[in-house]
């Protein structure tokens, strides 16, 4: 392949490896103008990180080239290999299973195929499956070998598995005949466990959220709709298995029909003989962090009002745009992560919407749904660079697509394993943080109540050490790339979760190195950090 790969280790001396609260650990790979740069990363937790570049140049026939590259846990490359796809073939959802990762593929609209990469062979191959016809697959994962499937079928939700081995398709009841849409399809292979929320109606007028439990076989193990209060919408939801006859759903509400967040909730699965004791409200207002990034005369203002708006036992609206992150589990926590932003819109460009009838949270570039239904309009091999580490956001019909999205802060809160708030913080972004594109741009490591909030900048990480709901006013930064370069384009694709406690963050990235000209180079970079506590107790 023609690329070049480059390990960097920013550490300048032995002494400073030990001294250093945050590891940093970088592979580069040199962009080459005629293959492109759309890049994807898939991490494979312990086992290492699986890389793909899908080729801009064409291959007789009309093909394109995918190259795969894999990296162990320190970043040092494993092997390589080369697959031909069709110009037209879009890279849709990924799961990983043991050490083989399964990517969903289409050609066309409704049209899927499997690619599976066993990590440590390299080996690739295909799965077809042709009766996957009018379902728009938005939710895809597999557990013991077998392909469960989320999405939309003909205007109604729909959940299948598919056991490729046997030839054998299972339809989940109880799901196709709702009035509603699939908002999580969670496969719990440790417990057994299918877990399908949905939002709809069960009465004319009043929302509900159907929670749906099923074993991996697709048989039922019971419904619990929820009624959702009418003077509540629920955003967001972000389940937790404990057991087969518990679950725990956290997320963000807004009051009545807005879609602004006013707080966090946490909800039972379980019938209860009050229906009030199933769910419990956070309104952001009573957080101790949540308005700390203000300033303090900005901060006394809105705490006046909530206080009393609350002293005549009312409610002080807020209305907040939040990109809620996947659940985080510690051996007796449960952290939510949330980044607030104002999305931007440029006066002189035209109005544009989406069209895709749910959430985005997949491997398809965005860009795409503004080109639907004409499928084959849009060209995703045009060769640019599209972020890793999209952001869940709302598709809804009609709903207004920003500019950009400007960051403003970052909230956690940590919840034990009955749902009960211990603890939030926050952080505060810089302010010209901002992107064209939803980014989770922030992570959050947690153990023991500490709370250590993770931003990559440009040209150093930003990170912020404390403990529990105590906020910690200073930033504390290291750099990013070494003292003789500097950064002349940077373009950012996120930061995301690996294992323990090491996170990737990766990005496109012009480097000029001042001392030597012939050392610049433009390169796409997978970083690794790794936290060190240890090194901060001491």
């Amino acid at each position: 392949m023609n690329k070049i790969a480059i390990i960097i280790l920013l550490f300048w001396t032995t002494s400073l490896v030990y001294s250093q609260p945050i590891d940093r650990k970088r592979f580069e790979f040199e962009i080459d103008e005629k293959l492109g740069e759309d890049y994807k990363v898939i991490p494979a937790e312990e086992h290492g990180v699986l890389c793909l570049l899908k080729s801009k140049k064409a291959l007789k026939g009309g093909n394109r080239e995918l190259q795969f590259t894999f990296l162990n846990a320190n970043l040092e490359k494993v092997w390589e290999k080369v697959h031909p796809t069709k110009s037209t073939t879009q890279l849709v959802a990924y799961s990983l299973e043991d050490e083989i990762v399964y990517i969903l593929t289409s050609e066309k609209e409704f049209d899927y195929e499997i690619l599976t990469v066993d990590l440590r062979t390299g080996l690739l191959s295909i799965i077809t499956y042709q009766n996957l016809r009018h379902f728009d697959i938005t939710h895809f994962e597999v557990a013991n070998g077998v392909f469960y499937f989320g999405g939309v079928v003909k205007g109604h939700p729909g959940v299948l598995s598919y056991n490729h081995r046997k030839q054998h398709l299972q339809v989940f009841p109880s799901i196709h005949q709702l009035d509603a849409d699939l908002e999580e399809m969670n496969v719990d292979k440790a417990k057994g466990l299918v877990t399908v929320l949905l939002k709809g109606s069960l009465i004319p007028g009043r929302k509900t959220l159907f929670i749906n439990r099923y074993d991996l076989e697709g048989k039922s193990l019971g419904n619990s709709p929820y009624l959702i209060d009418r003077k509540v919408n629920l955003l967001t939801y972000r389940p937790f298995t404990k057991s087969a006859e518990e679950l725990l759903i956290f997320g963000t509400y807004s009051l009545r029909n807005d879609d602004k967040a006013q707080g966090i909730y946490v909800l039972k699965s379980q019938q209860l003989s009050e229906e009030k004791e199933r769910i419990r409200y956070y309104d952001f207002g009573y957080l101790s962090n949540y308005f700390k990034y203000l300033k303090p005369n900005q901060r006394e203002k809105i705490e006046r009002k909530i206080a009393k708006r609350r002293a005549k036992d009312k409610i002080y609206k807020l209305s907040s745009d939040l990109f809620v992150h996947e659940l985080q589990e510690t051996e007796d926590r449960i952290i939510l992560l949330a980044e607030s932003y104002e999305g931007v819109r440029d006066s002189h460009s035209p109005m544009q919407s989406y069209s895709l009838n749910r959430y985005y949270r997949s491997m398809l570039d965005p860009m795409y749904y503004l080109h639907r239904p004409s499928y084959s309009s849009y060209d995703n091999y045009y060769g640019e660079y599209m972020p890793t580490r999209l952001a869940e956001m709302d598709l809804s019909p009609g709903k207004n697509r920003p500019d950009k999205f400007e960051y403003v802060h970052g909230i956690a809160c940590g919840f034990d394993k009955e749902g009960r708030l211990l603890w939030d913080n926050s952080y505060k972004f810089q302010e010209d943080t901002e992107f064209e594109l939803p980014l989770e741009s922030l992570q959050v490591y947690s153990r023991d109540d500490s709370v250590v909030f993770i931003q990559p900048q440009e040209t150093v990480l930003a990170y912020t050490v404390t403990s529990g709901s105590i906020y910690a006013d200073s930033v504390h930064t290291l750099p990013t790339i070494i003292e003789e370069e500097e950064s002349e384009y940077w373009e950012f694709g996120g930061v995301f979760k690996w294992f323990e406690n090491h996170y990737l963050t990766v990005g496109i990235q012009e480097v000029k190195n001042t001392v030597i000209k012939d050392k610049s180079r433009e390169v796409f970079y997978i970083s690794k950090l790794s936290y060190n506590p240890k090194v901060v107790s001491e």
